[in-house]
């Protein structure tokens, strides 16, 4: 069952699932503060009162049920939101080839910032341009796609980036038909 969900999260299309949790979410509290301003504005002298002499608000069963129902809705977007950055850092992870366990249990802790660090690791690394998995060493090619990773100066022989227009030992422009 596990590996059910894993693989779901692997596939799942994020920017998709992340707007349907943006409207969705923006609809249940546009919607639910429109009912609870109209169910209790014309009480608000009563609330004011209630503050002024610590006085038992009488709410009916309806009431506490109205507010009940909205927090169980922000209960339930919190879990949804919680889920979904953990089906992102998981989905990032494998992908970069690094320990999944160990950022999606980063993720339930820290949240936003296990998958901000997840991002700044990758960027500081350096991934793959094919694959997206995290460069390993100073290997010339990827090890999961074999994607040429580096390219060599022609003239000192020195080990560069694959995007580099200048040999960073050298000084020799490197031309695309060269590589």
């Amino acid at each position: 069952m596990l590996e059910k969900w894993k693989q779901r999260a692997i596939k799942m299309n994020l920017k998709k699932a992340v707007i349907f949790f943006l409207i969705t979410s923006f609809a249940a509290a546009i919607g639910f503060s429109a009912v609870l301003y109209s169910n209790f504005h014309g009480r608000i002298f009563e609330w004011e009162q209630f503050a002024e002499e610590y006085k038992r608000l009488n709410m009916s069963a309806g009431d506490l049920a109205l507010i009940a129902g909205c927090g169980i809705i922000g209960i339930i977007i919190g879990i949804w939101y919680w889920l979904l950055v953990l089906a992102c850092v998981y989905r990032k992870s494998y992908r970069m080839g690094v320990n999944t366990a160990f950022w999606t249990f980063a993720a339930l802790i820290f949240n936003l910032a296990a998958l901000a660090v997840l991002y700044l690791y990758a960027m500081l690394k350096g991934t793959c341009t094919n694959c997206g998995r995290v460069r390993s060493g100073s290997g010339k090619f990827c090890d999961r796609c074999g994607n040429l990773l580096k390219k060599e100066c022609p003239q000192c022989r020195q080990a560069l980036d694959i995007s580099s227009a200048y040999c960073s030992n050298c000084g020799k422009k490197l031309d695309e038909k060269e590589s």
